[in-house]
Order: C-alpha cells, then sequence, then structure tokens
C-alpha cells in the first residue's frame, strides 16, 4: 500500500481532527511538519502542495487531499473500520451538524490568520477569540444534550468528537472560563483518557514544542 503523509502542525486543530481518525483507525502514516508560526505554509513548495497554504494535507502515494472533512471523509470509505460516521441517519446527520458548527461557526474565526489580522487591526485577539468560542460552545452545549452517551453521538466515537477536543484544547489555551459548558468538559475528560487517540496529542508530534 501507498505511504500515508500528513502535511501537520503540532497545535493545528484542523490538523490534529485527522491525527485523531488516523490513530482510532490504526492508519500507519508519517508526520510531515509544517511550520505555521514561521510561515512554513506560504513557502512555494509547500503552495503547490496545498493551494490554500494551509494544513492538513494529506497524501497516499501520488493522491493528495486537503481540508479537514474531506480528509476525514475519505479516511471513513478508505479504512471503514471502526465506523466513525453513525449508520443512523439521524445521528449521523447530528455529527454532521457538530462538526460544521465547529468547522464553519468556530474554526475559522479563531484561527492564526484571522487573529493576527484582529491584532494589526488594534483589536483583542484573545476577547475576539473568547467570543467567537463562546457563542460556538452555548449551541454545542445545548446540541450535545439531544445525543446522551458517552461520546458526542451516544456511544460512538465520531468525527465530531474529534473536532470537539482540538477546539476544546483552543479554549483551554485562550484560558476561556468553561464552566457554564458542563457536557463539553466532562467529554473533554473521557476523550483525553482514550489511549487510542493518545499519539495524535499535541504534545506528542515530532515538531511539538515542550
Amino acid at each position: 500500500m501507498a505511504e500515508v503523509r500528513l502535511y501537520s502542525y503540532w497545535r493545528s486543530s484542523s490538523a490534529w481532527r485527522v491525527r485523531i481518525v488516523l490513530a482510532v483507525k490504526g492508519v500507519a502514516h508519517t508526520i510531515v511538519p509544517v511550520n505555521l508560526l514561521t510561515g512554513a505554509q506560504r513557502d512555494e513548495a509547500y503552495a503547490e502542495v496545498n493551494r490554500m497554504q494551509q494544513v492538513p494535507t494529506l497524501e497516499v502515494g501520488d493522491f493528495r487531499l486537503t481540508q479537514s472533512l474531506a480528509i476525514l471523509q475519505y479516511l471513513e470509505k478508505q479504512y471503514p473500520e471502526p465506523a466513525l460516521v453513525p449508520a443512523d441517519p439521524v445521528k449521523a446527520a447530528k455529527m454532521y451538524e457538530i462538526c460544521e458548527i465547529i468547522n464553519s461557526g468556530i474554526h475559522p474565526l479563531q484561527n492564526l490568520a484571522v487573529l493576527n489580522s484582529i491584532e494589526k487591526l488594534g483589536g483583542n485577539k484573545d476577547a475576539w477569540a473568547i467570543e467567537t468560542m463562546a457563542k460556538g460552545f452555548t449551541a454545542l452545549e445545548a446540541l450535545l444534550t439531544e445525543t446522551p452517551g458517552i461520546y458526542c453521538i451516544g456511544d460512538q466515537l465520531t468525527w465530531a468528537d474529534a473536532c470537539l477536543l482540538p477546539q476544546i484544547y483552543n479554549a483551554r489555551r485562550r484560558n476561556m472560563d468553561l464552566s457554564a459548558y458542563p457536557t463539553i468538559v466532562r467529554l473533554e475528560g473521557d476523550l483525553n483518557a482514550l489511549e487510542t487517540i493518545a499519539p495524535a496529542k499535541p504534545d506528542q508530534q515530532p515538531d511539538a514544542v515542550r
């Protein structure tokens, strides 16, 4: 089988989503670090790999794919076990809803590029990030009461969990008060305790700054 390579940055939440799925599915892969802080994503060579100059990028032989949810979809089809998308259409739709709140409603508004722009415009980037995350977390906390169980969607680990855990990490980095989100905090503890996803954590990455 062709070598699987993931272009990643240790603290990138979108890359972390993919690392979680690769770990849970037991897919052997090589991490190719891209240092977002030094602007490595804008290097000419990497711009040819990822036209958006972002991480993650997945390479499988000559096949190349960007955007985390597209990569998760590919991995689900290519490596169907264990299944990380519910077979039940209602549960699957709820999973996608959670993923999109994070992927579209939270993450892009408080990623590195946006926060740098906020700061250049004279704004408080931490306050902006926390306000953005609070709105999304409030929606998620309510939504998670509709899908009770061990994980985001009942008792099945899904993409929703892979999206949620990195976003909580981002909130912690900004010293966000999470006391209003007990379900999210409980999920954080349960997910962090899973040995299967431990290799995907930021501090386990080859480019991690310790």
